[in-house]
This record gives structure tokens, sequence and C-alpha cells, in this order.
């Protein structure tokens, strides 16, 4: 005797639905993902060190991960309050054009701290040092413009 299916599901088509409600909850997951960024920081500084006790070269990158993020956000939190808090009509332009050649600045590090460890040639080793760098220079940006004196 063979099992039964199931009736399929009238309306849009049984993948159509599926891949509505995907794009529905999708859609729900990225309105509150500011209110992510904004929890991230109430939780203690991740350490970058303590993922390499996590063995498995995926887990510990996925941590790395999570510690640039982490620092990203609070360097983004700390940019708008700078600029927020300027006292003339220069003062946004000057820290957007400063943040941008840091951009710059962080993104050909990155680039030269993969080639510089190896690139093609050694490429987990090279990423890790890519990485290292972006963390190094992402804190260290979020501190500078943290310590910026208020008047």
């Amino acid at each position: 005797m063979e099992a039964a299916l199931p009736p399929r599901p009238e309306g849009l088509g049984f993948r159509a639905e599926y891949v509505m409600k995907k794009l529905i909850l999708t859609a729900m997951a990225a309105l509150f993902l500011p209110l992510s960024a904004v929890f991230c920081l109430a939780d203690e500084e991740p350490k970058w060190e303590a993922c390499e006790d996590l063995g498995g070269w995926t887990n510990v990158r996925k941590c790395q991960d999570r510690v640039v993020a982490w620092w990203d956000t609070r360097l983004n939190v700390a940019y708008q309050k700078q600029k927020k808090q300027c006292s003339t009509a220069e003062c946004p332009k000057l820290l957007q054009e400063a943040e941008r050649a840091w951009i710059r600045y962080k993104d050909l590090m990155v680039q030269a701290a993969y080639e510089v460890a190896g690139g093609r040639e050694a490429k987990q080793t090279a990423i890790e040092a890519g990485e290292h760098v972006r963390y190094q220079l992402t804190k260290q940006q979020a501190l500078l413009l943290e310590s910026i004196p208020k008047e």
C-alpha cells in the first residue's frame, strides 16, 4: 500500500508561497537590523585573541568577523556622534572627507598585508594577516573618534 501524499496548497502554488514567506521574513529581519547594531554595543568587547582558541579555520574566521563588526559598529556610532557635535557648516564635510580617506587607507593596508603575507601562495595566512590589519585599524579609528574632546 502506497502512502498518500499530502494535498498540494492552493493559491499561488507551493513554491511561490514559500518564496513569499521567505521574503516577508527577510524584510522583517531587515527592519530590526539597526536595533541589533545598537544592542551590539551593549555587549562586552569581543577579543580577537579569543577567536584563536575556537579551532577550525572557519570558526576562527567567523569569530574574527564578529569582532571586526563590533568595532565597525562602535566606529560608526562614534562618527555619527562627532558629526552631530559639529559647530560649523564645514565640520561635517571635513569629517566625511577624512572618513573616506581613512577607508581608502584601511583598504590599501589590508591589501598590502595580504600581499606581504604571501598573497595567493599562502592564502589562509594572507587572509588572516589582512583581516588582522582591518581589525586593528578599525579599532584604532573608533577609539580615536571617541577621544576627540568636546567643547
